[in-house]
C-alpha cells in the first residue's frame, strides 16, 4: 500500500523524493522504511537511520513548518538540508490509533516548492490512511498468530 502512495504523493506535489520514516523510541532513532526517488532528487535510501534530534522531519514538526519552500534558508544547520542538497521539504507525521508518533511521511527536493494547500491535505490524508492501517494489522496480528500457532500446538 505504502509504495503506490509514495509514487502517488511525488506526482501531486511534484517533490522528487518521497518517503516513509518509522520511529525507533528506544535507539532514538527515525528509519527510512520506503522511499520512492525519481533520480534527480535528493537520495534517500531504505533502511538509513537517522538519529531523531538531527533529522528535518522533527526539526520541522517541532517548529510547526511541515511545509518548506526553501529548507537551505530556513535551516542552514541541518546536515541532511546540506549533504542531499534539499529546497523542497514537506512532512505529515504518522500516528497509530492510541496517538502515539509512528513515524513520518515526507517529500524533499533539490528545487523550491510551493506546496498549496491541497498537497498538504493529500499528504496528511496519506499519512492518516497509512497510520490507520497500522492500527488494523496491529490489531489483527495477535488473533492471526494465533490462528496459526493453534494447529501447531496440538500437534506437539
Amino acid at each position: 500500500m505504502v509504495r503506490p502512495l509514495l509514487a502517488q504523493l511525488q506526482q501531486i506535489t511534484g517533490l522528487q523524493t518521497t518517503y516513509l520514516t518509522r520511529m525507533d523510541w528506544d535507539a532514538m532513532e527515525q528509519q527510512i522504511r520506503y522511499s520512492h526517488n525519481d533520480g534527480a532528487g535528493p537520495r534517500i535510501d531504505e533502511g538509513l537511520s537517522v538519529p531523531w534530534e538531527e533529522t528535518l522531519c522533527r526539526r520541522t514538526l517541532m517548529d510547526g513548518r511541515t511545509n518548506l519552500s526553501d529548507a537551505g534558508v530556513t535551516y542552514p544547520d541541518n546536515k541532511a538540508v546540506a549533504a542531499l542538497d534539499i529546497h523542497g521539504f514537506a512532512a505529515a507525521p504518522v500516528f497509530t490509533e492510541e496517538g502515539g508518533l509512528w513515524g513520518t511521511i515526507c517529500g524533499a527536493s533539490k528545487a523550491r516548492a510551493e506546496l498549496g494547500e491541497t498537497d498538504m491535505a493529500t499528504l496528511r490524508l496519506f499519512a492518516r490512511l497509512i497510520g490507520e492501517k497500522l492500527s488494523q494489522l496491529e490489531t489483527r496480528q495477535p488473533a492471526e498468530n494465533v490462528a496459526v500457532a493453534e494447529p501447531r500446538t496440538a500437534s506437539v
